[in-house]
This record gives structure tokens, C-alpha cells and sequence, in this order.
């Protein structure tokens, strides 16, 4: 498969403060893009998938990197991530996603949580990026419930692109 991944994040942020009638700024902005041509070596990649996920109150799933099936039906595994996308996309009920735990500690050595409408993301375009073989292969995902009173569903998006050899 012919694979072609750009990836941007940017922050844009300025500070103000009036002291003495005077105004001070503190801009900070900062913007990375990383290509990913395809391939299997440094700075490429041959293989994504991706996903929107719903998991019920203090469920929890496996993403297993190994035998994913992608858009065009084709049973693939990652040898290597390069770029991992995390978003919890709930806006209510304030429930938190766990992500770790699984036995693909390459990436994650413990776990964290990803709050409502947090965003989690990773680029590695070297030619190793992250390692997913050697049976860490799982990534855990975990509901941790609510905080306010009642019963939410949890939907998030998952995204990875990587490579395959």
C-alpha cells in the first residue's frame, strides 16, 4: 500500500501584561510538521489505521497492534509505530480514559489518563520509532467512570500509522 502521512502541531500562544501603563507580551508559538514518505525506513511509514471507539461506564478493551484490519479490508501488523493519536471526545458526564497497561510497554511504560476532550499524541518518524513486536503487542484502554452522577458512555478516536517490516 502507497502511504502518505503529514502530521502538524502547533501551539499559539501571547501573554499579556500592563505594568506601569506599559504593555508586555509573551509570545510563544511554535509549530512542527513531520512528513512521513512511504516506506519502512527512517522518516516513513506504509500502514495506518484508525478508529472511533465507545466504551460503557468502567468498561475497558484491548487495541492489539497485531492482525488490525484496515479500510481496504486487509488484515495487517505494526512492526513499529511512528505516530500514535489519543482523543477522548466526551464533553459530558466528565469521564476519563486510561490508556496503558497493556503489554506494549515501549511506548507505555505505566498508564495515563486522558480527560475530557484531551488529546494525546506522539510522532517518532525515525526508522525504529516505537517497537511493537515481540509479543507487546496491547495497548489498554479503560472507562474510569464519571464524576458526575449517572451512567456515560465513553467515545474516543484512535489513530496510528506506522510500519509494517
Amino acid at each position: 500500500m502507497w502511504l502518505s502521512t503529514s502530521v502538524s502541531i502547533s501551539v499559539d500562544a501571547l501573554g499579556q501584561k500592563n505594568p506601569d501603563g506599559r504593555v508586555t507580551l509573551d509570545p510563544i508559538y511554535t509549530n512542527t510538521r513531520t512528513h512521513l514518505a512511504s516506506g519502512n525506513g527512517a522518516n516513513q511509514a506504509d500502514q495506518s489505521w484508525g478508529d472511533t471507539r465507545v466504551l460503557a461506564e468502567g468498561a475497558s478493551e484491548t487495541i492489539d497492534f497485531v492482525g488490525l484490519i484496515d479500510a481496504f479490508g486487509d488484515v495487517f501488523t505494526f512492526a513499529r509505530i511512528k505516530v500514535l493519536r489519543i482523543k477522548n471526545t466526551i464533553s459530558s458526564g466528565m469521564a476519563t480514559l486510561r490508556v496503558g497497561n497493556g503489554s506494549w510497554t515501549d511506548m507505555f511504560q505505566s498508564s495515563m489518563d486522558v480527560p475530557p476532550q484531551g488529546e494525546f499524541c506522539a510522532v517518532c518518524p525515525v526508522s525504529g520509532g516505537w517497537p511493537v513486536a515481540g509479543g507487546g503487542s496491547t495497548l489498554q484502554m479503560l472507562h474510569r467512570g464519571s464524576t458526575l452522577s449517572g451512567t456515560y458512555n465513553l467515545t474516543y478516536e484512535i489513530t496510528a500509522v506506522g510500519s509494517t517490516l
